[in-house]
């Protein structure tokens, strides 16, 4: 079976009847978030994000996949722009498409340039900083099940741990884990 252009695919779902890539001002043109196949043209979509007026602060962002289980976002960030600590209930991926980006994660800095990528675990608590203009893409998987994942019960006993000590205790609890699922 032939896959669809984007643009047939919209005109038969009736999402838009725009053309690809058209920019009325102000607007954003619609565009799929979900769907069986999603493709992008990374290059074209950071420079309409930076070239939109609607920025929020020192950060513009689109959200490209939309799923129940998944987001993918691209997020253009100006020098200096800083994201405060956060922590999200689902794994992180950070790939830096172009500029560079420090990640600090409880006592830890991590340096991440253009073209590396940053995986965090669900509910570690990070925050980001731009340290030249960059274009990054986020994604954020959310686990199927609700069990609470062995990084929840780790940070509920690393406050203020340094990140050495939290490798020492995420041990501990997965070998806890292990222990209670052989039981079981």
């Amino acid at each position: 079976m032939a896959m669809q252009s984007p643009d047939r695919f919209f005109e038969h779902f009736g999402k838009s009847k725009m053309r690809r890539n058209e920019v009325v001002e102000g607007l954003r043109p619609p565009m799929a978030t979900g769907g069986p196949i999603l493709e992008f043209d990374l290059p074209a979509a950071v420079m309409q994000l930076k070239q939109e007026s609607n920025w929020s602060g020192h950060r513009n962002a689109r959200t490209l996949v939309k799923h129940r289980d998944c987001r993918i976002v691209l997020m253009d960030l100006e020098r200096g722009a800083h994201l405060v600590r956060h922590q999200t209930r689902g794994t992180v991926v950070i790939q830096v498409v172009s500029g560079h980006i420090k990640v600090s994660v409880f006592n830890e800095v991590f340096d991440v340039p253009v073209g590396h990528v940053i995986s965090l675990d669900p509910h570690l608590s990070h925050d980001v900083e731009a340290l030249e203009e960059t274009a990054l893409l986020l994604t954020i998987a959310w686990p199927e099940d609700p069990e609470p994942c062995i990084v929840e019960r780790v940070c509920a006993q690393a406050s203020g741990q340094s990140f050495h000590s939290l490798c020492a205790i995420a041990d501990r609890v997965a070998s806890d884990s292990a222990v209670e699922r052989q039981s079981a």
